[in-house]
C-alpha cells in the first residue's frame, strides 16, 4: 500500500470516528432529556395550554371575584356495609366579592373552578362552601370569606400534584340578540391553572 494511500485511510477513520462521536453524544442528549421530562411528570398536561401556570398559593381576579388559592385536600372514604367507597377532592381558597359592575350579592359558580385531571379530562366544582354554607352569597365590599371547593372525583384518585383551571367571568353584552340588550356577567376565558400538593386523608 502506498503512503497516500496509507494517509487517505487514516484520515477517512478520523472523519468516522468524529462524526461516530458527535452521534453517540447527540443519541444520549436525547436520551437524557426524555428521562428529565418523565421524571418530572411528562408534557401531556400541557399539550396546547395557552394560559399561566402559577403555584398556590396565589390570589387571582375572576371578574366578579376576588380568590386567594391556598390548599389542597384528598379525602378517601373506605366502602361500609351499605356504601360504597368515595373520593373527594378539596380546595381551600378566600373568596371576595369585587363586583363593581352591579355590587350585588353573589355566590361563586360552579364553572370558575376546574380540575384539570393526567388524562386532560376537565372536573367542574361544586363553586364554593362558606361558613359551611355551599352558595353562600358574598356581599360586595365585605372582607373575603374562607371558602371551600369541593371535586367529586374517582374513588381511587390519588393525585396530589393537584392542577386546576381558572376560568374568569365577563360583564358584557350577548352578541346578536339586539343593540339594547343589557350587559351581564358570563363565562369567560380560562385565565391560568395553578398547582398544588394535596394531602392525602382518610376519613369515616
Amino acid at each position: 500500500m502506498e503512503l497516500d494511500d496509507v494517509i487517505d485511510q487514516m484520515i477517512a477513520e478520523r472523519v468516522i470516528h468524529r462524526h461516530r462521536r458527535k452521534w453517540v453524544i447527540g443519541i444520549a442528549l436525547i436520551i437524557a432529556f426524555v428521562v428529565v421530562v418523565y421524571f418530572i411528570g411528562g408534557w401531556e398536561r400541557r399539550v396546547g395550554r395557552s394560559v399561566e401556570e402559577v403555584e398556590a398559593p396565589v390570589t387571582l381576579n375572576v371578574g366578579r371575584f376576588e380568590l386567594g388559592i391556598k390548599s389542597a385536600r384528598i379525602e378517601h372514604k373506605k366502602a361500609g356495609e351499605y356504601s360504597e367507597a368515595e373520593t373527594v377532592l378539596r380546595v381551600k381558597l378566600d373568596v371576595r366579592n369585587i363586583d363593581e359592575e352591579t355590587r350585588a350579592a353573589h355566590s361563586l359558580g360552579d364553572s370558575v373552578l376546574r380540575l384539570v385531571t393526567a388524562e386532560n379530562e376537565l372536573i367542574n366544582s361544586n363553586g364554593a362552601a362558606c361558613r359551611g354554607q355551599l352558595n353562600y352569597p358574598l356581599v360586595y365590599g365585605l372582607p373575603a370569606e374562607e371558602c371551600e371547593s369541593e371535586f367529586r372525583v374517582p374513588a381511587g384518585y390519588d393525585d396530589t400534584d393537584v392542577e386546576i383551571g381558572v376560568v374568569t367571568e365577563e360583564y358584557k353584552s350577548s352578541e346578536g340578540i339586539g343593540v339594547a340588550d343589557a350587559p351581564w356577567w358570563q363565562e369567560g376565558k380560562a385565565i391560568a391553572v395553578v398547582q398544588l400538593k394535596a394531602n392525602e386523608v382518610t376519613v369515616k
